[in-house]
Formats: C-alpha cells, structure tokens, sequence
C-alpha cells in the first residue's frame, strides 16, 4: 500500500502491540477502524490522546 499523502510505500510497524502502516517520508501512521477501536479499548485513551501519541511514535522512526 501507498502512502495517501506521499505516495511511497508503506512499512509495517508496531504500535501498542498493534501492526500498523507507517510513511517513513512523512511519518503519517495508517490503521484500520477496527485496529484503531482496538487500540483505544487496550489503552482505554480518549482519540486526540491517541492521535498525539501516534504522532510522536511515527516522528522518532
């Protein structure tokens, strides 16, 4: 799968025990609705908590 954004690949990466896509160009984070429900019910986080989470998580790779 393509980046939406960048249009480069996509690598597989974990994120909270979860397989998720992530743009090593733009660092954005791709995950299926249910992995993403997933992910919030694990963490029982609110979604901005989630997001800035993520954010962090794809900036450090």
């Amino acid at each position: 799968m393509k980046c939406p954004v960048c249009s480069v690949p996509l690598e597989r990466v974990a994120y909270e025990g979860m397989s998720v896509q992530r743009c090593g160009q733009c660092h954005g984070v791709l995950a299926g609705r249910q992995r993403v429900e997933a992910i919030k019910r694990t963490r029982g986080k609110p979604p901005k908590e989630l997001m800035d989470e993520a954010t962090r998580f794809a900036s450090r790779r």
